[in-house]
């Protein structure tokens, strides 16, 4: 994505396909009737999470990127991560 459309085309697509799919996938789930449960991962087990399966692959992601000639690649993770962080459905 990022080599097509750059960064912002990445945040667009970002927000149409996850957040504004989110909502509409919510409204056809009650107009159909069906049950939504929403769990939200308690903050201390996605810290654990995160420490064991998310920043390994994070850090190699970096560090690949970074081979590849992409500087930005750390502060393209960080900003990820903290809009991951902000999400509220």
């Amino acid at each position: 994505m990022m080599s097509v459309s750059g960064l912002k085309g990445s945040a667009i697509w970002g927000k149409a396909y996850f957040d504004d799919t989110a909502v509409v996938g919510k409204a056809k789930i009650k107009k159909e009737g069906f049950p939504l449960i929403e769990y939200t991962l308690p903050q201390d087990e996605l810290a654990r999470w995160t420490e064991l399966a998310g920043k390994p692959i994070w850090d190699k992601w970096v560090k690949d990127m970074n081979a590849k000639g992409y500087s930005d690649a750390q502060q393209i993770l960080d900003e990820t991560v903290k809009l991951a962080n902000t999400y509220k459905p």
